[in-house]
């Protein structure tokens, strides 16, 4: 499979506008990405829905040790929503996207 051999070369696979559509959560065990980016959708709006939705697709990743990055975080009432139990990470208008595994792309000794 193609992303098992660009693991194999040391590439970080991620899945971008995850829960958007329902195949993306199929793709975990498929692909087996090292991070998942939630779609802003359920990050913007925190309505109860939103919220369950969240929490469902953080817990799903995080079961298979995936990090999940909030998107379009757009300013800190945003932020202080998001559960750090959950949310690994965040992008947005306040934090724009920068590598979360820094160590990881440094040379091994």
């Amino acid at each position: 499979m193609f992303s098992k051999k660009m693991k194999a070369c040391g590439v970080s696979i991620g899945i971008d506008h995850f829960g958007r559509y329902l195949e993306s959560v199929e793709y975990l065990a498929a692909i087996k990405p090292h991070y998942v980016k939630l779609d802003q959708a359920f990050t913007q709006t925190q309505s109860s829905t939103n919220q369950l939705f969240t929490i469902t697709l953080a817990n799903i990743a995080e079961s298979l040790n995936i990090t999940v990055i909030a998107t379009g975080v757009k300013n800190t009432a945003l932020l202080e929503r998001l559960d750090p139990m959950l949310i690994h990470a965040y992008q947005g208008f306040i934090h724009p996207p920068t590598l979360i595994i820094e160590d990881e792309l440094q040379p091994q000794r």
